[in-house]
């Protein structure tokens, strides 16, 4: 049976999701613009094509997987490109938020620890300087490696406090890679991981 207070956990993560759906609802539609062109659209064939010549030598191997699969499954239709982009979105401020949480009460900050994680969360899910890795479809780098990111740190944090402690530190290592298959800059993954575990 759920209790109150993960019930109350649950209901914030759905207005996150609520949120972030209502602030990007109207980018659905939005057309491809500046490196999207280049990227998928002049990139059509390609993207269609075998997976092996696509892929190679690419520095963002698994964003460009991500756009093989929207254009298999919607061609140039941009709507699929950007729900994608919307659900990786609200995926990392989910992820945000459970993070903020647990590091704040593994800090001793019970009290605060909700509202602090939903706020921040918030903030991270409507702030306009979001917006390019949500309606900018190429972007989604950006928001593919702070996903990655986030949920590397969440291994982190449930790695150090002992309970499967080798299984959450291969689930980091696999946020991680995939991070760094998503942007370059993830590199520096390990070197926050460390600084992280240092602080919580």
């Amino acid at each position: 049976m759920i209790d109150r207070r993960s019930l109350r956990q649950w209901g914030l993560a759905g207005l996150l999701a609520v949120a972030g759906l209502v602030a990007y609802a109207n980018a659905i539609g939005g057309a491809f613009v500046f490196d999207d062109l280049r990227s998928i659209v002049q990139r059509s064939d390609a993207l269609d094509g075998p997976l092996g010549p696509l892929l190679a030598g690419d520095r963002r191997p698994l964003v460009t997987l991500t756009l093989a699969a929207n254009h298999r499954l919607g061609g140039l239709d941009p709507r699929g490109y950007h729900i994608f982009n919307i659900a990786v979105h609200i995926a990392a401020a989910l992820a945000l938020f459970t993070l903020v949480r647990r590091s704040a009460l593994r800090l001793g900050r019970s009290a605060e620890a909700t509202p602090l994680a939903f706020a921040a969360s918030l903030l991270w899910i409507v702030h306009p300087l979001g917006t390019a890795s949500v309606t900018y479809v190429i972007q989604r780098a950006e928001a593919m490696a702070a996903l990655s990111m986030l949920v590397m740190l969440l291994a982190v944090l449930d790695a150090a406090r002992g309970s499967r402690a080798a299984a959450w530190a291969a689930t980091a290592v696999c946020a991680a890679v995939l991070g760094m298959l998503s942007k370059p800059t993830m590199i520096v993954a390990p070197l926050v991981a460390v600084l992280f575990d240092g602080l919580v």
